[in-house]
């Protein structure tokens, strides 16, 4: 059985039975593991269950709403699983975690990473595909119009190019769309291209100006009133705050024994949705 819970800040319980007593796991960056040594209370022919764990740290303040539309606990049983590719995924994941070989610090987070993608698709799949995300993510000229935005939001689209582009009226395009989405076209547009001109000014150094057509604003002016009508702070500013934000986990980082240290890649990455 494979089970996710995308909400943020929720403790969950997890046991074999709900008569077994729970056993406290800490929340640190090194792997947890209870032992091989058998349980003494179970029986000697009880099957043997290996539990494997993994977290995302998500930028919360930006969430994408595709996850937000999850719902709070998505389990997936082994009969409807089986040889699926999620299965597949979490073998690899296990073998590349006991075994330790050349590579298992790339594979592991590019093997996060692919699973992620599967559980979502799989998590809206079984959803209901009348309304919402998971009618749009089925819906051919959605998926047309939200790749050509994210994909390429530098061009200066509207209503009438993206319409175009997905082979619908404009009328129907924008109805559609707003109805599946939850927002109008160029709403959601804007939040996506305030999201990445947000990372890009936090992970990068680039000046604002080329963030700004990088995001498709040809003026600078134009693009600081805007990111700070959806941000609540100008450009500058929110580069600033991320700097802020780093300095005291780097200098925790530095001044640790032994230098820089790393995470354990399986138990914890960093995604940004798109």
């Amino acid at each position: 059985m494979f089970c996710i819970w995308p909400s943020v800040f929720r403790s969950v319980e997890v046991s074999d039975s709900p008569t077994t007593p729970l056993k406290d796991v800490p929340v640190d960056e090194a792997d947890f593991w209870f032992g091989n040594e058998p349980d003494p209370e179970a029986a000697p022919d009880a099957p043997v269950s290996v539990l494997i764990g993994g977290s995302y740290y998500l930028k919360g303040e930006r969430m994408h709403p595709l996850l937000e539309a999850l719902p709070p606990v998505i389990v997936l049983p082994s009969d409807e699983s089986g040889d699926a590719p999620i299965r597949l995924i979490v073998d690899l994941l296990g073998a590349e975690h006991d075994n330790e070989s050349p590579g298992t610090s790339a594979a592991i987070p590019a093997l996060l990473d692919l699973l992620l993608a599967y559980v979502i698709r799989a998590a809206f799949e079984t959803a209901s595909p009348t309304f919402g995300w998971a009618a749009a993510v089925r819906d051919r000229a959605m998926t047309r119009a939200l790749a050509n935005m994210q994909n390429r939001p530098e061009i200066g689209w509207t209503i009438e190019s993206l319409a175009r582009a997905s082979d619908l009226s404009r009328a129907t395009f924008a109805r559609r769309f707003t109805a599946l989405v939850g927002q109008p076209p160029l709403r959601y547009l804007t939040w996506w291209r305030m999201t990445l001109a947000g990372r890009l000014l936090a992970e990068s150094d680039l000046p604002i100006a080329l963030v700004a057509r990088r995001v498709g604003y040809s003026s600078e002016f134009a693009f600081g009133k805007a990111f700070a009508r959806e941000m609540g702070v100008a450009p500058g500013a929110h580069r600033r705050a991320h700097i802020e934000r780093l300095r005291p986990a780097i200098a925790r980082r530095v001044g640790a024994p032994g230098g820089t240290r790393t995470p354990n890649p399986f138990l914890r990455t960093e995604l940004l949705f798109h």
